[in-house]
């Protein structure tokens, strides 16, 4: 849990509501890839899946605002990190 706790975007949050992210980044990579991988590699595409959830806390089912006049968009993953969930992704039937 230690490289989440480098982001920003995790201070003042308390460790088990983190975890529970992690946990729920943990089953969107396995509903995702139909896998359950390892790895050191592995656990920094869950922490940008769970930073990402966490940045969009509050804009669920939004995906885009204008307000003043800046506006925002919202992708719920964005290009890099699906071509990296994408390359872990087995087939069904395989």
């Amino acid at each position: 849990m230690s490289i989440i706790r480098l982001r920003p975007q995790t201070k003042g949050m308390k460790d088990d509501h983190i975890i529970g992210i992690l946990h729920m980044a943990s089953s969107f990579y396995e509903e995702y890839t139909r896998t359950e991988d390892t790895g050191a590699d592995l656990d920094a595409l869950i922490v940008d899946i769970a930073t990402i959830d966490i940045n969009m806390a509050g804009a669920e089912g939004t995906s885009s605002a204008n307000e003043g006049g800046i506006s925002r968009t919202w992708s719920r993953l964005p290009d890099d990190v699906r071509s990296r969930l994408n390359a872990r992704r087995r087939m069904i039937g395989v």
